[in-house]
């Protein structure tokens, strides 16, 4: 659940250690090609978590571009090492996410595969703040403004150059952008976000990820009938994917039901027994730490809070809110065997 690595298997750390010894134990003759295999070092440990290693390697690349004039104003280094100082140097910067996009699309146009990683990785710079979840929330303060002003500029930039797509999977990637430029028009207070709204709103689901970006910003919207229409269309995307987990699962399902319980109607509370049943038994599954706090998350704003609270609830709401209820640490894989 939450935020997962995109990408093909990672390279073996240790090979790539050696050719850059071999490199410079030659004296560097190709000051590009070392420097790329030096980013490209960074970003595989960065990909596997060591962090002391990887932010070695991002500020050796660093101070070489800058001793080198060629690379200093080579827009494909600076991509790499912008996405380089956003992995490892520390506080975490989003405007390396913000220079790198705009690199990126000059030197590999609007339909780079760099566009949805980048816009990904700010969408989750964001959902990490929960004060910038409000519409123009990015312009209450003086310091937040700049990143405003990029978010807007990505934003249309994306909608304008990404392609459409001409089959499922391309058409699925370009939902996924709509969703993020969505979000960044909604944090930078621009009402484009609507038309980005409405087409992210008719564009096919990929994926578990996607599918509840889209339906915790409608809820976020108190739009509970749009949230309910993504939770469904999310539901149908988990189910067919062999790889979703029975967290991932059981999450939706809970979007689902809330979405029912705020905006009835007879088919959907008819399938409301069938849906808990489905949720009790995912309950006893075998979840990890973080899926277990995600899901705890989840049923505390949608169940516990308004159990606590006991209002805007019908009884019927309170005894839905009720069944669903379980403790989701309960069924956490135990790694130690």
């Amino acid at each position: 659940m939450g935020k997962k690595n995109y990408g093909e298997v990672l390279p073996d750390p240790v090979e790539l250690m050696q050719e850059i010894r071999a490199i410079e134990a030659q004296g560097i003759p190709q000051p590009k090609l070392y420097i790329m295999t030096v980013l490209q070092a960074a970003k595989v440990y960065a990909g596997y978590g060591e962090t002391g290693e990887g932010r070695a390697l991002c500020e050796r690349a660093w101070e070489f571009a800058e001793s080198v004039p060629a690379l200093n104003h080579d827009r494909e280094v600076a991509v790499h090492i912008y996405d380089a100082g956003w992995d490892h140097r520390r506080p975490r910067d989003p405007m390396y996410l913000t220079g790198a996009f705009f690199l990126a699309v000059e030197e590999y146009g609007p339909g780079s595969a760099w566009v949805p990683y980048l816009m990904r990785e700010l969408y989750w710079y964001l959902q990490e703040n929960p004060d910038l979840d409000e519409f123009a929330s990015l312009r209450k303060r003086e310091e937040d403004r700049e990143l405003a002003d990029a978010l807007h500029q990505m934003a249309v930039a994306a909608l304008g150059g990404f392609p459409r797509g001409t089959n499922h999977a391309e058409r699925c990637l370009r939902s996924d952008v709509v969703g993020y430029a969505a979000q960044f028009l909604f944090a930078a207070g621009d009402d484009l976000c609507r038309h980005a709204l409405e087409e992210w709103l008719s564009g096919p689901v990929s994926g578990y990820e996607s599918g509840t970006a889209l339906v915790s910003f409608m809820l976020r919207l108190q739009a509970w009938g749009p949230a309910r229409s993504a939770a469904e269309r999310t539901l149908q995307a988990v189910e067919s994917d062999p790889a979703a987990t029975s967290a991932e699962k059981a999450s939706v399902l809970l979007d689902v039901v809330f979405g029912i319980t705020m905006a009835p109607d007879a088919p959907g509370l008819a399938r409301l027994p069938e849906l808990e049943q489905r949720i009790g038994d995912l309950a006893h599954g075998s979840f990890s730490e973080t899926e277990a706090h995600v899901l705890q998350e989840k049923l505390y704003r949608y169940v516990i809070q308004r159990l606590d609270e006991g209002k805007e609830a019908q009884e019927d709401q309170q005894a839905m809110f009720g069944r669903l209820l379980f403790n989701p640490f309960a069924a956490v894989a135990n790694t130690w065997n």
